[in-house]
């Protein structure tokens, strides 16, 4: 994959913007030294001045008036939630004097005549800032919990993050779970903010309110979000040094995957498909040379995602990826001549051999495990590169010409086959095919028409396409759904940079493109100030603390994505009440048309999003009336 930028085009801005509320205290000096208001995640503030990246400073003075979480005259937070649904609002604490310090914030239990949420049910985390193109922009989301977070001052001076000098805001995401055995009603509580200024204490209680209404969202999960990444999943940090310290730490970047509705997908092998054994049984021959596998290091490693053990819902990964690929388990790599259903040569009725023989060791372990409810996924991810010293006839990964996707074929052919006694288990075949065949304006498909790829390809199962020229053909991609095949778009993911609109109208943008998941390359690094080595490492999770070990951080792009799928699943439950209705909802939401040209001179179509932030939360009030008639 490589990495393409998706230009949003706005349609319309809707004034809406932030006023900070005054914080009321003894003495006046003290009345005007902090602000506290609230803002829905979709819209985020600068550290420094009355700025957002995503909407107009006029917009974001009218946001603080009112909002989908804020009512400045009464001073109040609420929010709505499903069961089985975690609904968040943003803090905005403005500095309008001296440095304010000791600044903590409590969220009270949330009481109703049906029950009790528990203050545990609340996370509050603290933004920090990354800088991108020379401003600094609120992404990764510190717990309190973690080691040195509160109390905190304005501006932080937290070293593990980056320093924003004259810094005036600091934002704070609340992240509030709701559990399927939650009661409906409404449910009351209270926010309250401490802080000293120069010697004057501070306190401020505002009043939350959580309705929760008779609906529960499903427990799996109809849409996905891919999170590849290649190897081990934290960028710095490899399994051979210290296997306790990374295998907890992988773990922890599952969990966090889970509980913002993504997974991660660690494809086990590079581009190159040499053997890495750490992923994968310990396989060796006795003396009748008979294949035997030792699945301890890869029980331990892995069996928890497989069984479910390793999340609190119990719930296995929805997809799993499978070693096989070019190289291995043959250990030689395939000759031109493979492809061609005609050859049938010893050479290659060897290759195919390994694959039969090693399969069948695969099938019998999951089998005895019952590892049935992951897909897993057999993807040739290999790619050609120049300086390599190995012989790679085609691009398995971004396949573009003719001789690719017979390879393609070929290869989706032998996994079905050397699987085909899999059942109860679910194998398929994942295919990336490249951009690379749009070779005019518009994308118009040209080379992949003359190349034949759709009917060469027949026999794959799950097809990921590139993020622009997959919603610039959404009839192909429909043609596909309609032969029984999964659809996906990849990405190499968006920056804080963009727009928000791009991560909070994820979901919507799926269900108008009939998608299955959205797929993101995502490898977390372990220096946050150093967040990025280049530019395909725009990724969404973070290497964090928890005062003891490493720990995985979430950022408010993957919080906002969260939310956008639980829009999916929203639309989904609405659509079986009232299919128009609910089209209607994301007509006003989002509309595909021509899009500004991208670097390379090409103008795609594609998704065109609100970016109201406003609107997110209309349009979800919407769905659940309809999703809850």
């Amino acid at each position: 994959m490589r990495k393409m930028r998706l230009f949003l085009s706005a349609m319309f801005l809707i004034a809406a913007g932030f006023i900070g509320s005054a914080i009321a205290a003894p003495e006046a000096a003290v009345k005007t030294a902090l602000s506290v208001s609230a803002l829905p995640g979709n819209c985020r503030v600068y550290p420094i001045g009355d700025a957002s990246p995503d909407v107009s400073g006029e917009v974001l003075q009218a946001l603080g008036v009112k909002n989908n979480v804020w009512d400045s005259k009464e001073k109040i937070v609420r929010i709505t939630s499903a069961r089985r649904e975690t609904v968040s609002f943003q803090l905005i604490l403005k500095k309008t004097g001296a440095e304010i310090t000791d600044i903590n914030i409590k969220v009270s239990e949330l009481k109703s005549a049906a029950g009790v949420l528990p203050s545990g049910s609340i996370r509050l985390f603290l933004a920090g800032y990354v800088e991108e193109e020379g401003k600094f922009y609120p992404d990764i989301l510190v717990p309190f919990s973690a080691g040195g977070v509160v109390p905190f001052s304005i501006p932080h001076k937290i070293e593990r993050l980056a320093l924003v000098s004259g810094q005036e805001n600091q934002s704070v995401w609340a992240d509030v779970e709701v559990s399927e055995k939650t009661e409906p009603g409404l449910y009351k509580g209270t926010v309250t903010v401490t802080a000293n200024a120069g010697g004057n204490k501070i306190t401020e209680t505002l009043p939350l309110e959580l309705t929760v209404i008779n609906l529960a969202l499903p427990a799996e999960r109809s849409g996905v979000i891919v999170l590849d990444t290649y190897g081990d999943i934290v960028k710095t940090l490899k399994l051979q040094k210290d296997q306790k310290v990374m295998l907890d730490a992988e773990k922890r970047f599952y969990r966090l995957a889970r509980d913002n509705r993504m997974f991660i997908h660690a494809i086990p092998f590079p581009q190159s498909g040499r053997a890495r054994k750490e992923y994968m049984p310990d396989f060796t021959r006795d003396a009748s040379g008979k294949l035997k596998a030792d699945w301890t290091r890869f029980d331990n490693r892995y069996g928890a995602y497989l069984d479910g053990t390793a999340f609190d819902d119990g719930t296995p990964i929805e997809h799993f990826p499978m070693y096989f690929n070019l190289y291995w388990p043959a250990e030689s790599w395939p000759k031109a001549e493979f492809p061609d259903p005609a050859n049938r040569s010893e050479e290659k009725l060897k290759y195919e051999a390994a694959w039969l023989e090693h399969a069948k060791a695969y099938i019998e372990h999951f089998k005895e495990k019952k590892w049935t409810k992951t897909t897993f996924l057999v993807k040739m991810n290999h790619y050609k590169k120049s300086g390599q010293d190995f012989p790679l006839l085609w691009n398995m990964d971004l396949s573009r010409t003719k001789e690719d996707f017979q390879a393609v074929a070929y290869y989706a052919n032998l996994a079905h086959r050397a699987f085909k006694e899999s059942k109860p288990l679910d194998i398929k075949f994942r295919f990336d095919p490249g951009h690379s065949y749009c070779s005019e304006t518009g994308c118009d498909f040209k080379e992949w028409d003359i190349n034949k790829a759709g009917d060469l390809t027949a026999e794959t199962d799950f097809w990921f396409f590139e993020w622009e020229h997959g919603v610039a053909h959404l009839p192909r991609l429909k043609e596909l759904k309609n032969k029984g095949k999964g659809v996906y778009v990849y990405n190499h993911g968006w920056t804080p940079v963009e727009n928000a609109s791009k991560f909070r109208g994820l979901g919507l943008v799926m269900q108008a493109a009939g998608l299955d998941g959205y797929c993101a390359y995502n490898v977390p690094h372990q220096d946050l100030k150093k967040r990025r080595e280049g530019e395909w490492n725009n990724y969404i999770m973070y290497v964090g603390w928890d005062g003891k070990s490493i720990d995985a951080f979430p950022s408010i792009r993957m919080k906002l994505q969260r939310d956008g799928m639980a829009d999916y699943e929203y639309i989904k439950l609405a659509r079986v009440k009232d299919s128009v209705k609910t089209d209607e909802i994301i007509a006003g939401m989002v509309k595909f048309g021509p899009l500004p040209k991208n670097e390379e001179g090409l103008t795609f179509t594609g998704p065109i999003l609100s970016v109201n932030p406003t609107a997110y939360g209309e349009a979800r009030k919407a769905l659940i009336g309809i999703a809850g008639k």
